[in-house]
């Protein structure tokens, strides 16, 4: 048994790779689900790690495409999650948002 497949969760970043290349990592690590963390899941640079692209590309190989930016993302879009304009993540863990996403 591999490292990968003894885990439960992993972690990729999808930087500038090519869709192939991206697919073909999770599927030969036996991804079967992609929780998107990211705030704001759209790529100027690389559109196909879009929200809709990928969500779309995944569901074709069979992996599941999960949306959980609002839950999970670097940016909350509670106000009061924000001192001065700066993202406070110490009280977000407790908030009625975090709980679903932390779960998922």
């Amino acid at each position: 048994m591999t490292a990968a497949q003894a885990c439960d969760l992993m972690t990729i970043g999808h930087s500038n790779l090519a869709a192939d290349r991206f697919i073909a990592l999770l599927k030969n690590a036996g991804v079967t689900a992609v929780a998107d963390v990211r705030s704001l899941p759209f790529s100027r640079w690389c559109p196909w790690f879009s929200s809709k692209a990928l969500a779309a590309r995944l569901a074709a190989e069979d992996v599941a495409y999960v949306a959980l930016g609002d839950e999970l993302g670097g940016h909350p879009r509670d106000p009061q999650l924000y001192c001065d304009g700066v993202a406070d993540y110490e009280p977000w863990p407790s908030g009625p948002s975090f709980a679903p996403g932390s779960t998922a």
